[in-house]
């Protein structure tokens, strides 16, 4: 079974705005780099509000994914499709 690669976190402040995309996208994961960070720093996004560091961890989806299962038996009532 192959592993999947794993990809180094990428850090960038963000403001509270940009950061809510990232929370909500599902295409990654996002923490504070620094929980007692005071000073804040330019968004990288946005580019007029300031915010704080955040780490953005890439999720890979076959490894974050259950695989599909298919029952046997074509189209009959008792095939038990399970998509996740």
């Amino acid at each position: 079974m192959n592993r999947p690669s794993k990809t180094k976190p990428e850090l960038m402040p963000l403001c509270c705005g940009c950061a809510s995309q990232f929370y909500y996208s599902g295409s990654c994961r996002i923490r504070r780099a620094d929980p007692l960070q005071t000073d804040k720093d330019t968004c990288t996004f946005c580019g007029c509000r300031r915010g704080f560091d955040y780490l953005i961890y890439p999720i890979n989806d076959t490894r974050h994914r259950r695989p599909q299962k298919y029952g046997k038996g074509g189209t009959s009532l008792c095939t038990v499709r399970t998509a996740y």
